[in-house]
């Protein structure tokens, strides 16, 4: 992503903002997904910015909603989803999406007391990437 394009970073920006108030604990594992995945169309049909770019600003934006689909972690999250291909598309992700969000570990109760448990509760999404990353060994 050329981020010195004064107009692209405008554009990202305002989208981000408006991904950050989204309200969706209403919406099903689906629809949710659904939704994640309109902010994800919009940032990739900017020029230059791809899924991976795109998925990690959305997860730097909502940690509990999105998680990062690259190069080095498609292969593992696919095969976790049981989608029979390496490449990481917006269909791919939005399945994704779907299977953790309908998960009971994606779906438990907040914890009630701030610390620790709280944090990684509201981050637990962008984490999976902990999981899932495949090292390239500095290749």
């Amino acid at each position: 992503m050329n981020s010195k394009d004064p107009i692209l970073r405008d554009v990202v920006r305002k989208t981000l903002e408006k991904f950050k108030k989204l309200k969706v604990s209403h919406l099903t594992p689906e629809k949710r997904a659904k939704v994640v995945c309109f902010y994800l169309t919009k940032l990739c049909e900017l020029d230059s910015v791809g899924i991976s770019s795109a998925t990690r600003l959305l997860t730097l934006t909502r940690p509990d909603l999105a998680f990062s689909y690259n190069g080095s972690s498609s292969k593992n999250l696919n095969f976790l989803g049981g989608i029979p291909t390496d490449e990481r598309t917006e269909v791919n992700y939005q399945k994704l999406l779907e299977m953790f969000y309908s998960t009971k570990w994606y779906q438990s109760e907040e914890p009630k007391y701030p610390g620790p448990d709280k944090l990684i509760w509201k981050c637990r999404l962008a984490l999976i990437d902990l999981l899932v990353y495949e090292h390239n060994n500095g290749h």
